[in-house]
């Protein structure tokens, strides 16, 4: 077998002991062939659909985040449900994959970025289910991966989303999704629903309206809200588990004297580059450049400059040593923080494991780190934020991050989910007077970029 692909048909195991609510999601299968499931993340979805599966067998792909095809779908499936057979299509060419596709899997599982180049392939091997894994992917009405899920979903007999946010950002963001479950709920046009249900918000830019949000109708909440209920369900985890308590902690460290003026030097020319309530191209790269001085270093053309002094990675240290042998989970939002971080680990004598971009063994690293073979992980948000267990640790420590509200609840959920019997504590490092301030403020409150810009500017 190609050592890139995994498949297994294994009968060593018992299924697992459903929970309440993943007994429900089966329930609600038997009479909804097309359904969303909304569990927060940590209430076992995984588990649940591979119970729908094995209820009603029907030859199925399940479209989710690279990150979690084996250490979620795969180990699953293999460790609770012996009779599915599961085929994870990841290969390096579209004709290994293809041929992984061929085979008699009764699951095949295959990420978002590759699942356009194979529609064809699945229609061809008698694909009639399709369930996609973390569908706010999908939230973009005009993104090219959104038109694909729904032309796919409109052939199929059977689609069942998942997510634990499925508007993260503005509940127009339910369209596409609820539009991939059920083509006539709310239409089949984007603008209608939203001139039906929301009031546009619009902003002059460069001479023009342009549309930069949605707010609600007030009047209209009700239908919305009955027509989402009509084809999903929403599940809160305090709703349906029992988990430990979370304590949110901030370090607040301070930039050198010559690091500040530096950081002070490149804040002086951002707020000439805001135009309406966003920022220019140049002003982009600026506050990017703010958030990479903030941890420790930044980037001049390829080069990595480290700052002269890097009082977050020392903070970090200290944290480290505190904590002493205790597992740990650190999330950072640029490699080169992570490659810092690595170096630190490595001087201390932790071991460790790395999870961003570069990484191919994302699945083995988690499976150590679970087993306690590693104390730290390393994680970036976008790489290892869906999906994935981490509850050997009950510490988090945030060096950095972005806007995304999404991708810091996602990241949260990783160690405080089920399994997990001690309570939850996330670290935040947080540079003075830097962006970030505002970034944290933004992730806590559901801001949006924008506004967190404008309370960086001070505006």
């Amino acid at each position: 077998m190609n050592k890139e692909t995994k498949k297994f048909h294994c009968d060593l195991r018992e299924a697992p002991e459903l929970m309440q609510h993943q007994k429900k999601m089966v329930e609600i299968a038997k009479d909804n062939p097309r359904y969303g499931f909304w569990l927060q993340p940590g209430l076992g979805k995984t588990v649940g659909s591979l119970a729908i599966v094995e209820s009603q067998p029907m030859k199925t792909v399940v479209v989710c985040p690279k990150s979690v095809m084996n250490a979620a779908w795969m180990e699953d499936a293999k460790r609770f449900f012996p009779s599915l057979s599961v085929s994870c299509c990841w290969a390096s060419t579209k004709l290994k994959r293809k041929k992984l596709i061929n085979g008699d899997a009764d699951i095949l599982i295959i990420n978002i970025d590759l699942f356009k180049s194979h529609i064809e392939d699945f229609i061809e091997v008698g694909v009639e289910r399709l369930i996609l894994d973390e569908s706010s992917m999908v939230k973009n009405h005009k993104a090219q991966r959104t038109k694909a899920i729904i032309e796919f979903a409109d052939m199929m007999k059977s689609v069942y989303l998942l997510s634990g946010t499925p508007s993260p950002n503005c509940l127009t963001e339910n369209y596409t999704q609820i539009r991939a479950i059920d083509k006539f709920v709310f239409g089949g046009s984007f603008y209608a629903f939203a001139a039906k249900y929301f009031y546009a918000m619009t902003r002059p830019i460069h001479g023009k309206d342009v549309v930069t949000g949605y707010k609600p109708r007030t009047d209209r909440q009700n239908d919305f809200h009955d027509k989402l209920r009509s084809c999903s369900w929403s599940l809160a985890k305090e709703d349906a588990i029992d988990l430990p308590e979370k304590t949110d902690i901030v370090r607040v460290v301070d930039l050198s004297p010559k690091d500040r003026e530096t950081y002070e030097m490149v804040y002086a020319g951002l707020q000439a580059e805001m135009e309406g309530e966003t920022l220019s191209p140049v002003g982009q790269g600026k506050l990017m450049k703010l958030r990479q001085l903030s941890g420790g270093f930044f980037y001049q053309g390829e080069e990595i400059i480290n700052t002269h002094k890097n009082p977050k990675l020392d903070e970090l240290k200290n944290l480290l040593e505190e904590l002493g042998n205790e597992s740990v989970v650190i999330w950072a939002n640029f490699r080169a923080e992570i490659d810092m971080i690595a170096n630190l680990l490595e001087q201390l004598g932790c071991t460790y494991g790395i999870i961003d971009g570069r990484t191919s063994n994302s699945s083995e690293l988690i499976i150590k780190f679970q087993g306690r073979d590693l104390q730290v992980l390393v994680c970036h948000p976008a790489a290892a934020g869906h999906g994935i267990t981490l509850t050997s640790a009950c510490y988090s420590i945030y060096y950095s991050m972005d806007f995304s509200y999404e991708r810091y609840q996602q990241s949260r959920d990783r160690i405080h989910r089920k399994g997990q019997t001690r309570p939850c504590t996330y670290y935040h490092l947080v540079a003075d007077n830097t962006t970030d301030e505002s970034i944290l403020w933004a992730v806590r409150n559901k801001g949006k970029m924008s506004d967190a810009i404008l309370r960086i500017l001070k505006i």
